[in-house]
């Protein structure tokens, strides 16, 4: 096993990193030692420690005729009434999580 250190970059809001930090800062922990004892966690347990709610649609197995219809109709009223963005600013989101 390498045991040179790597190191990640993780996209975070700042609020929630500015909060998180003061937290550690008081238990007198680094973020860095925090991310890493996660990652053995996951490695050891096979399992996330805590639950994770990831927005869910319907794959198109999953879906009536109508129910995809009526989907795709709002998506198009979405971007007849301008509500929607340019793909590399989604996908820019998407990457984020900002997107729910």
């Amino acid at each position: 096993m390498n045991n040179e250190a790597e190191t990640i970059k993780v996209q975070i809001d700042p609020i929630v990193k500015k909060e998180t930090e003061s937290v550690l800062d008081e238990l007198g922990v680094s973020m860095s030692t925090i991310i890493c004892g996660l990652c053995h966690y996951i490695i050891e347990e096979k399992e996330i420690p805590f639950k994770i709610n990831e927005p869910s649609l319907p794959t198109l197995d999953e879906m009536t005729e109508r129910e995809l219809n009526d989907m795709l109709e709002e998506g198009y009223q979405d971007i007849q009434n301008g509500n929607g963005m340019e793909i590399s600013e989604a996908f820019a989101k998407i990457r984020q999580g900002i997107i729910k």
